[in-house]
């Protein structure tokens, strides 16, 4: 079985790596002489003939998709045009797809002997060249018992994995290739074939390999300051290899490396880094074309560059087509005859672009979504609701997108655009000031969408209903999150609100007297762990605060944050102030502020760092996670639950969208929100579960290719923050858990709508009273005024 390794990014394994700088011994760096460039892009045509299709006020011509291909398995793959111009896709479980262009049709040559190995592992990296030869790296199972695979004495437990490498000609002969992978070097990363057949790997560490094709023996080929995540091939005989932090390209023929900051200056700008989420999925894709040229394909569309040019153009628009689709990433992508390109998606899909010079280049009908932060959900509904309607330009306002535009900067503009008539069609009101938009008559009544989406695209009712006032709709959620505890303590079973649950971790404390409880380390970090499950019954039916459940609040989490800092280990806060210091640098958030936060920390209970589970579960596989916990030795009573405070049956609402009421292209602004809503589009939201109720059962029924005889269906690596791994298996849920998850959802009915600038005012005015500098009196006060000016601008 392939496994799903799940990559996280933590601040302690950086911290771990040292970056070994080296050079390739006889290397120089030099400007490589650019070679006449053959053949122009389709929009570089004749200006006469453009005019043909063009009429005063738009240009004509872009480049247009077209899904040509879905292959079947979460496997390695390749793609290449062969010497003798077949297009041919390398499924390292299937064999060969062949592509015939013209009639858009393909077959799969299958291969006896890739069946034979597929039955004791998986295909890590393969290339296929231009003569049809085969390069793989092929790791056999790991031979451990159940218990060692569940790490069941929590103790490191990495796999080991036997590694194979080999070369198959195309008549089916199989060369062993003679490559000792070293423990810092791990396994074969990528392979890559020249246009003349030299074969190049590259490893986990921050050497190239050049492979003999004759009898498999191999050489260092350069040496790099980082390891490539892949390599390619360019024309003019440039190996390209992409890294996390640079792009280094290689000339063959002098054996030195080519300097391009134009190049790195592009991609630094526009993607910060390359970046590979695992399983050969990547945030931008570096291939060649035509000699010396380079294409990068990313969510912002497609470009090409010079190799020492100055200058990186664009030749298709992401924002138009499925590139900026963020429920995908790039596998694969390879340049075709006629200005033509394919690209292979993560999702198994295979994508052909092709220049229509009869369509406008930019569409003529116009629609704009707007949200505070960028929302990957939003952007797929965008994608799709772009790619039926052609005619149409989705544009997407991001308030907060540029560096150091505050919240309140963003609503200021926002609002002078509301208030004139020239905002946005369609608004996600995440951390936005909702009731006052609804006062002021800016939303518009969507009970009549909601309502015409039945059937297949019918939503989870009793989701949407509490959304209703007085019998109209001015918003609805496109998924949810909910709220759960979890630990193996006696009396969690019978905890059912905010006050047990400070008894249940000061009765944990008494018991453990050293140790991290929840994971969290400051006063607002552990506030805003229960905001989501006292918040709704602050406010009265009049919008006034509730001021009694306030202080109750701050002394039951003040009982909550002394239980939990009075015997937190130092290395734990130490941890926890490095993430709140790298989360900003890495992402731009603050590690408190961001989606992530709140989520649930399987990895954290499984190694037996914190004792309780406090958090939000939005994904199945984090809900298997969970579960398969109760595996692991010393787990095995773990309780987990919904957890309630001094609200009832919460749920997180995420990606709130509603209509604006000035909006003049209602019907199509009404299709947007139903492409939104619709199963296609829901089974791919990225923050939470669906609220449509199909995708959301969808969700709740696993891959078979990817679950095993006992239900093991991934493998989570993680490090701790003294670097040290930790490997455990993840089972797919069974029939109970499974009804329990669906049992959570449908008794869910007290919504969680954050209140940004509520929740400010209590984090600021609460900390002083948790960490002693403040009574409960004060704070309360202080709280109670601030919202009041507040609530009355």
């Amino acid at each position: 079985m392939q496994k799903n390794k799940i990559h996280t990014k933590m601040i302690a394994l950086l911290l771990a790596i040292i970056i070994c700088i080296t050079t390739a011994g006889c290397s120089t760096t030099k400007e490589l002489p650019l070679n006449e460039i053959t053949g122009a892009l389709p929009s570089e045509m004749a200006e006469d003939e453009k005019n043909e299709h063009t009429n005063s006020n738009t240009g004509m011509g872009r480049y247009l998709e077209k899904e040509v291909f879905v292959y079947e398995n979460q496997s390695v793959i390749d793609i290449q045009k062969l010497a003798d111009g077949q297009l041919v896709l390398f499924d390292s479980i299937l064999g060969n797809y062949v592509f015939d262009e013209k009639q858009e049709h393909y077959e799969l040559e299958e291969m006896s002997w890739l069946k034979e190995q597929a039955t004791s592992g998986y295909v890590m990296a393969a290339a296929i060249s231009k003569d049809g030869s085969i390069a793989l790296s092929y790791h056999v199972s790991p031979k451990t018992d159940e218990g060692q695979a569940q790490n069941t004495d929590n103790e490191q437990g990495t796999f080991q994995w036997n590694i194979q490498c080999f070369l198959v000609t195309p008549d089916g002969i199989k060369i062993p290739i003679d490559i000792d992978i070293s423990e810092t070097e791990q396994y074969i990363e990528d392979f890559c074939f020249t246009e003349t057949g030299r074969l190049f790997a590259s490893t986990r560490g921050n050497k190239v390999y050049e492979i003999n094709t004759e009898d498999g023996s191999v050489k260092t080929a350069l040496t790099l300051e980082e390891n490539p995540m892949y390599i390619e091939y360019c024309p003019n005989d440039i190996l390209l290899c992409a890294g996390w932090d640079a792009v280094y390209l290689y000339d063959l023929k002098n054996e030195s490396f080519v300097e391009d900051e134009v190049l790195l200056d592009f991609i630094k700008e526009n993607y910060t880094r390359i970046e590979d989420y695992g399983e050969r999925r990547y945030n931008l894709y570096l291939f060649g074309g035509e000699p010396n040229i380079i294409y990068l394909a990313g969510e912002k569309g497609l470009y090409r560059h010079v190799i020492g040019g100055s200058s990186v153009e664009q030749v298709i628009d992401g924002s138009l087509t499925s590139l900026a689709d963020p429920s995908h990433k790039i596998q694969s992508a390879v340049f075709l005859e006629n200005q033509e390109f394919m690209v292979v998606f993560s999702d198994h899909k295979v994508i052909k672009f092709t220049y229509d010079a009869s369509v406008p280049t930019v569409p003529n009908d116009r629609l704009v979504v707007y949200s505070l932060e960028e929302n990957n959900t939003i952007r797929q509904a965008i994608t799709t609701y772009q790619a039926k309607n052609p005619q149409m330009q989705v544009t997407y306002k991001i308030g907060m997108e540029e560096d150091g535009v505050t919240r309140e900067d963003a609503l200021k503009k926002l609002n002078t655009e509301l208030l004139d008539g020239s905002g946005p069609d369609v608004l996600v009101l995440d951390k936005m000031p909702i009731d006052s938009y609804i006062e002021k008559g800016i939303l518009m009544d969507i009970s009549g969408v909601a309502e015409e989406m039945n059937g297949e695209n019918g939503l989870i009712s009793n989701l949407i209903n509490p959304f209703y006032r007085e019998e109209h709709l001015y918003m609805m959620p496109a998924e949810f999150q909910i709220p759960l505890i979890a630990g193996k303590h006696q009396g969690l079973e019978n905890v059912t609100n905010y006050e047990e649950i400070a008894d249940l971790i000061e009765s944990v404390r008494e018991q453990n007297p050293e140790g991290d409880l929840i994971g969290k380390c400051s006063e607002n970090g552990i506030m805003k762990t229960f905001f989501m499950i006292c918040e709704p019954s602050w406010k009265k039916e009049n919008g006034s605060l509730n001021e009694a459940y306030i202080k109750e609040f701050l002394q039951q989490t003040k009982r909550i944050y002394d239980a939990q800092m009075n015997g937190v280990p130092q290395s734990r806060k130490e941890w926890y102030d490095t993430m709140s210091e790298y989360w900003p640098e890495e992402y731009g958030t603050e590690y408190e502020n961001n989606r992530y936060f709140n989520s649930i920390k399987n990895g954290d209970y499984a190694q037996k760092q914190i004792q309780l589970i406090c958090g939000t579960n939005w994904y199945i596989a984090d809900y298997a996670g969970l579960w398969s916990t109760l595996r692991i030795k010393g787990l095995e009573d773990t309780q987990i639950k919904r957890m309630d405070g001094q609200s009832k049956n919460v749920y997180y609402p995420i990606t709130l969208v509603g209509i604006n009421a000035s909006t003049q292209n209602y019907e199509k602004t009404a299709l947007f929100l139903q492409t939104l809503m619709s199963k296609e589009v829901q089974e791919l939201v990225h923050y939470g579960y669906p609220v449509n109720q199909m995708a959301f059962d969808s969700k709740l029924v696993p891959d078979m290719e990817l679950v095993q005889e006992d239900g093991a269906f991934s493998w989570v690596g993680s490090v701790d923050e003294d670097g040290n791994s930790f490997d455990w298996v993840v089972y797919w849920p069974d029939d109970v858990q499974i009804q329990l998850l669906r049992d959570l959802v449908k008794q869910s009915d007290t919504p969680y709508l954050q209140d940004v600038i509520l929740e400010e005012t209590v984090c600021r005015e609460g900390a002083k009273y948790l960490n002693g500098s403040q009574d409960l009196d004060a704070a309360a006060k202080a709280i109670m005024d601030s919202a009041a000016i507040y609530m009355a601008e």
